[in-house]
């Protein structure tokens, strides 16, 4: 009979902590819960702007006239150039994920969070600060990820940091 409520203890108690450490609660040996940052993009087509929010796991799409910028939190930009396809992954404070399915992107962040992870199928990339560019050529299931030295924003505006961005992608802005 003890041994039978020993082996029920036991595994209630497995029970537990698999849930605590699924729900990463600290006393699971997890961080504790973390918010969501706030996401939205703004896409560009013939001049027009377009502003959606963006959630975890959405799928943000260019088209062959369209280019984009996500804005994540207060110091995170991501600009997406024409025939793009990324989702974004994770939104955590702790870590944000883009996963580039195809085209390119160019992003920067300033410390906002631990790390911003650029993945493909193929690989993956993540960078603490600065800023890091994607490309992910489908024909040959290749993705380069080259992440660039810390540069300097906080003087510049958004549209400064997309209209340069936008001319090392050699998109031309109407």
């Amino acid at each position: 009979m003890s041994s039978k409520i020993l082996a029920t203890f036991f595994l209630i108690s497995i029970f537990v902590l698999l849930i605590g450490t699924r729900f990463n609660f600290t006393w699971a040996g997890g961080s504790g819960y973390e918010k969501p940052m706030v996401a939205t993009a703004k896409i560009y087509s013939n001049g027009l702007k377009n502003e959606i929010e963006v959630q975890r796991g959405q799928l943000i799409k260019t088209t062959s006239n369209e280019t984009a910028i996500i804005y994540i939190g207060e110091r995170i930009i991501i600009t997406i150039n024409e025939r793009t396809d990324v989702v974004i992954e994770k939104l955590f404070p702790s870590e944000v994920e883009i996963t580039l399915r195809g085209g390119r992107l160019w992003a920067k962040t300033s410390s906002e969070t631990e790390k911003l992870t650029i993945s493909s199928p193929e690989t993956s990339d993540f960078i603490t600060s600065g800023s890091v560019t994607a490309v992910r050529y489908d024909s040959l299931n290749k993705t380069d990820i080259t992440p660039f030295s810390k540069f300097d924003w906080s003087n510049s505006t958004d549209q400064d940091f997309f209209l340069w961005a936008a001319d090392l992608m050699g998109v031309e802005l109407l």
